[in-house]
């Protein structure tokens, strides 16, 4: 099964993240993740961005969230 890393550092979006993806994906949450400017006018602007650049870091799928 391919992994997915959950581009969150706040836990309730982790757990939220998670539930989404498995069964599909092996979700993997990083011990430590860099921190991005948030940058963007919308919800989906920012979450898409936290996704690019947290798969750019890991090298791999990532997933993310913004907004609650």
């Amino acid at each position: 099964m391919r992994s997915i890393l959950i581009g969150s550092k706040n836990p309730h979006k982790q757990r939220k993240l998670v539930e989404i993806v498995l069964g599909y994906l092996q979700p993997i949450i990083a011990p430590d993740y860099p921190d991005f400017e948030e940058m963007g006018n919308t919800f989906q602007i920012v979450a898409e961005q936290k996704a690019l650049r947290y798969a750019r870091w890991s090298g791999g799928l990532a997933i993310s969230t913004d907004g609650g």
